[in-house]
């Protein structure tokens, strides 16, 4: 006859229901399993640890924030339910909240896991290159928006005159930019000085 079991992990943390052979009274059981069932309700929000001492389930909330996972490293190698579980949260909190929090992984030599690391607020200067990258950005994109002008004008089908408005935009955009990578250089300096 076949009785169900409930395995759990090396860590002990439950893993999957099984079937074991029950001949008598005797059940052949593997050392990592227990007839003991946890509270499957629990489970969505909850992992379960079996406690060899107390024969029972204890329950310890997931995570449910990247900030719970600052500290912790998750095994890579590991193939466990709790394992994939705690990688696939890893992830998601993540990814729902990527300006303040981001994923690191340890090197091969450091055991090959998963973690979090918080990400320092912006500095000042750090904001302003941002701003002045996006700048740039803009005023390019102008210039690209208005090559034909120019292309008209070298091919003689157009004269000055007619885009006199246009061209003075494009010599403003171009001076911006040229000032925007000044600050820029000169803001990345800063930043690299102050990290040094």
């Amino acid at each position: 006859m076949l009785i169900p079991i409930f395995y759990f992990d090396d860590e002990k943390f439950f893993a999957c229901e099984g079937k074991a052979q029950k001949i008598g009274n005797d059940v052949l059981m593997p050392e990592n399993a227990t007839q003991k069932s946890p509270d499957m309700s629990l489970l969505q929000e909850k992992f379960a640890k079996w406690n060899e001492e107390s024969q029972s389930w204890d329950y310890i909330e997931k995570p449910k924030t990247a900030k719970d996972f600052l500290g912790v490293q998750v095994s890579h190698k590991s193939q466990t339910p709790h394992n994939q579980e705690l990688r696939q949260l890893v992830q998601s909190l993540v990814k729902g909240d990527p300006e303040h929090f981001r994923v690191i992984r340890g090197s091969e030599d450091e055991g090959l896991w998963w973690g979090v690391e918080e990400i320092p607020e912006k500095t000042q200067d750090e904001k302003d290159l941002e701003k002045a990258k996006a700048d740039e950005q803009k005023a390019l994109a102008y210039l690209r928006s208005t090559d034909y002008v120019a292309v008209k004008i070298a091919e003689g089908v157009a004269t000055t005159d007619e885009y006199a408005e246009v061209l003075q935009t494009r010599a403003q955009a171009r001076e911006e930019v040229n000032a925007l990578r000044a600050s820029q250089e000169a803001l990345i300096a800063k930043i690299e000085a102050e990290k040094a």
